[in-house]
């Protein structure tokens, strides 16, 4: 996917994941599991036709692949960016939202999305590209490790660390020590 307006009309609907509403995150979960049935279909086609037909008819099921795979999480978040096209990239906005349903709803984002590796990947590109990005979006980066970083320790979360360090400032640094005073506090209560 090329533009944003792509972007936004194949996976627009998957910003339901993170909505407070546990009925409307069920309905497009609901329906992230279509989308991730429609791509292991198209997946299984193309090996289909890969061992049994001609060329031009795989070329054509795994064009139908790779579109099925650009409307589902997290497959539609595997390419290659460089880092300094990150912030015109049409889903970086994805990204951010795959780490925020992580962080807010961990078991849903296990039982319908989980990969590690993309988790991962994105994290320790979202460090190579900060230079490029834009104040808005390192402020929506300072606010996602704050949230990984208040609840419980999870897989891949190493890469909010390197994160963390480039993004630095003084807006980070003093939420951070928030974030630690609170535990202080909740610790010598107990």
């Amino acid at each position: 996917m090329e533009s944003a307006e792509e972007w936004d009309r194949c996976l627009g609907w998957t910003f339901e994941l993170i909505s407070e509403d546990p009925v409307r995150r069920e309905r497009a979960r609901g329906r992230l599991r279509v989308t991730q049935d429609r791509r292991s279909k198209a997946l299984y086609a193309f090996n289909e036709v890969w061992r049994d037909e001609e060329l031009s008819a795989a070329d054509q099921a795994g064009g139908r692949y790779i579109a099925e795979r650009g409307r589902t999480l997290p497959d539609a978040l595997w390419e290659f960016i460089p880092a300094e096209s990150y912030a015109d990239w049409g889903g970086l906005k994805y990204v951010l939202l795959y780490l925020e349903w992580e962080a807010r709803y961990p078991d849903e984002w296990i039982a319908s999305a989980k990969s590690w590796g993309t988790k991962h990947g994105q994290l320790h590109d979202l460090a190579r590209a900060v230079p490029y990005l834009a104040t808005e979006l390192i402020d929506q980066l300072v606010d996602l490790i704050c949230l990984a970083v208040r609840r419980e320790h999870r897989c891949e979360d190493e890469g909010y660390a390197v994160l963390a360090r480039v993004v630095g400032g003084l807006r980070l640094r003093r939420l951070l020590l928030e974030i630690a005073d609170d535990r202080r506090h909740s610790a010598c209560a107990r």
